[in-house]
């Protein structure tokens, strides 16, 4: 894992590198909101997700764990080794996107899942680079029956 900054954004975050362990020392897992094994496994099974952590700012002190998500066929194959050599650059991430993980409920057909929505929150005061992120994006609709999930969501488990 490494501490980064990335794409002006007002915070750095905690970059993990694909299949690294997850076992987090103290007090880092104490502040911990929120990591759920369901994750873990599925961090194995898709190379462009990265788990994040970001320390909560406007006075809240706990660790939010998060996920970079990117398109599969945007994906750089070499970031983790641009990240570890300190070689990254933001157009490294500009394809990336902060989610989080949530059970997603449809309103129209009652189907629930295991999804990752984008998290709008950590670019407050970037609102443009939201606007061009989420530009590129694909939200998915409503496995069941294919209406909006009304949500930016990016993957469904």
């Amino acid at each position: 894992m490494k501490l980064i900054q990335i794409e002006g954004l007002p915070f750095e975050l905690i970059y993990f590198y694909a299949n690294e362990s997850f076992e987090f020392s103290q007090p880092l897992n104490q502040d911990l909101r929120p990591f759920l094994p369901f994750m873990e496994k599925e961090l194995k099974n898709h190379f462009n997700l990265r788990l994040i952590l970001i320390k909560g700012f406007l006075g809240y002190d706990a660790y939010f764990v998060q996920y970079l998500y990117f398109e599969p066929d945007k994906f750089p194959r070499d970031l983790d080794e641009k990240v570890r050599s300190n070689t990254f650059t933001d157009a490294d991430f500009e394809d990336s996107i902060i989610t989080k993980f949530q059970n997603t409920y449809c309103i129209y057909c009652k189907w629930k899942g295991p999804t990752l929505c984008v998290e709008r929150d950590y670019y407050y005061k970037n609102f443009e680079l939201q606007l061009k992120k989420t530009r590129k994006l694909e939200f998915k609709l409503c496995p069941n029956c294919g209406e909006s999930l009304r949500q930016s969501v990016v993957m469904i488990f």
